[in-house]
């Protein structure tokens, strides 16, 4: 069915400390592309035959590729910036009661810039109506 396009979603949320997942409750909006980009590798060792010797391979990376085309916003493009450009940067609101933060990001010249780690969860539901995550 060409009319049909699969269903998406990406969240994401904010760890505290690197590498301990928290609950992602920030959904990313627009068009999100997910390729698995693990890298296993086959070991060619001699075992004195001149066939090839049946191993199974071995996953050398765990990698993960996510594309995502969308609109820009001034709510999400603070992930990006969070997780590349500078991290534990916090806003300050401009007129107290009103919502109006400002951000600023200023990019080290020298030393690490220190980004935030988020947890990322994705899934996908395609024509069928089965989930794959």
């Amino acid at each position: 069915m060409a009319g049909i396009k699969a269903l998406r979603k990406l969240q994401v949320g904010k760890e505290g400390t690197p590498g301990s997942p928290v609950a992602a409750t920030a959904r990313i909006l627009g068009d999100i592309t997910y390729r698995d980009a693990s890298e296993a590798i086959e070991a060619e060792r001699d075992y004195g035959l001149y066939t090839r010797y049946a191993e199974a391979f071995q996953i050398a990376a765990y990698l993960t590729e996510i594309e995502v085309e969308t609109d820009l916003s001034y709510e999400q493009i603070l992930y990006p910036l969070l997780a590349g450009l500078k991290g534990g940067v916090t806003g300050v609101e401009q007129n107290g009661g009103q919502g109006d933060y400002l951000y600023s990001f200023t990019a080290p010249v020298t030393g690490d810039p220190n980004p935030d780690t988020f947890t990322m969860e994705y899934w996908e539901r395609d024509e069928s109506g089965n989930v794959q995550t």
